[in-house]
Parts: C-alpha cells; structure tokens; sequence
C-alpha cells in the first residue's frame, strides 16, 4: 500500500434528527478502502461542529498512517459495514 490516497464523505441518515458522516480512504496502489473514522451529526447543526469533524479528520490521518489504523476492502461498503461492526454502530 502506498503514502498516496483519495478521500470521500459517506453518510447514513439515522433518523429525523441525527446522521453519521465515514471518513473513508481509497489507497491508491492497492485500490482497496477504508473508513478512518466516523462523526455524529444532530439538529440542529452549526458551523463549529462541522469544522470539530474536519479536523477532527486531518488531526487522525496526520498522528497515524491509515495504513495502521484501518481494516482495508475490496468494497467501499464493506469498509463501512466493518467500521459499524467494530464500533457497534
């Protein structure tokens, strides 16, 4: 696996109120991803929470390489559905 990775939002409506957005990687070598990590989202939203979740994000892919911190998939669902599954979401 490689230094170099793409990046995407997935996000799961929980209910009326509440979602959850993955911070998912793509590797760009091996082609395989990974979900680095998981944000909570409640009604109502404000720009300080959104900016706590962005560098939230950056501050984990700095102090650790995705390499050790996730489980990599051929499917990017897959990552999701094992990032529930660990976290027990």
């Amino acid at each position: 696996m490689s230094k170099y990775y793409t990046s995407q939002f997935v996000w799961k409506k929980i209910d009326e109120n509440r979602a959850v957005r993955y911070f998912c990687f793509f590797d760009l070598s091996s082609k395989k991803y990974a979900v680095q990590n998981a944000e909570f989202f409640y009604l109502p939203i404000n720009s300080q929470r959104l900016l706590e979740a962005d560098v939230n994000g950056i501050e984990l892919f700095i102090d650790t390489s995705p390499l050790e911190r996730c489980n990599w998939f051929d499917e990017l669902l897959e990552a999701v559905a094992d990032h529930d599954l660990v976290f027990s979401l």
